[in-house]
């Protein structure tokens, strides 16, 4: 734990029999600096100690905090971070048993490699089973072939695309293909985002992972 780590700097340092007004800014920037751990957990650190000193101004116990003026460390946040191979036994085991529909939704940003905007595209014509490609628009209206790997064809031959209309979208919000028009386009991606976040809710998966950690 911190204090833990704070007893350990304070005993190893000689500090533990000085008086708590020697306490300097010095002393927390040596003891951060000491520290070999993230920056983000770094930063963490700092504003607890940060707090602590300002409760300790309150009390009447020290003057000032003299903590505050250390700035923190620049933070390179991480956004969609790939998933362990654990994570994904345990993504599609609760995806298997409460959304088997958004599984199917993500294998195609795990074995053709789009992106979510890309798949809401895609509509049942732009499926070639004889020739085992997918062709995609772009939105240059340029055309771009992907081609569909044995698991990836599994899950469109359980999705029963023969029983569908040619102009049908392969994914919508109807749980099966249809037609599927918004006025704005981004929108369906938020759509299967936001069904996602429930498996993000249930299994404590941090806001560094999205539908594209699955790429």
């Amino acid at each position: 734990s911190l204090f833990d780590v704070i007893v350990k700097f304070i005993t190893d340092n000689n500090l533990n029999d000085r008086d708590i007004h020697e306490l300097s800014k010095r002393h927390i920037s040596l003891f951060l600096n000491s520290l070999t751990i993230s920056t983000v957990t770094r930063n963490n650190y700092r504003r607890f100690i940060v707090s602590l000193i300002e409760q300790m101004v309150t009390d009447g116990i020290l003057t000032h905090n003299f903590a505050s003026s250390i700035p923190k460390l620049a933070e390179k946040p991480t956004k969609n971070k790939p998933f362990t191979k654990d994570q994904l036994i345990a993504i599609k085991n609760y995806l298997t048993a409460n959304d088997p529909y958004l599984y199917k939704y993500i294998s195609f940003i795990m074995y053709a490699i789009l992106r979510p905007i890309e798949i809401n595209r895609i509509k049942i014509k732009d499926i070639n089973i004889e020739q085992n490609i997918i062709n995609l628009t772009t939105k240059t209206e340029v055309y771009a072939t992907v081609l569909i790997i044995d698991k990836l064809m599994a899950v469109i031959n359980s999705m029963e695309i023969d029983f569908s209309k040619k102009e049908y979208h392969l994914f919508t919000k109807f749980e099966h293909p249809f037609f599927w028009e918004t006025d704005v386009e981004k929108s369906k991606a938020d759509y299967f985002s936001e069904r996602f976040k429930k498996v993000k809710i249930a299994l404590e998966l941090g806001k560094e992972y999205g539908l594209y950690s699955f790429k």
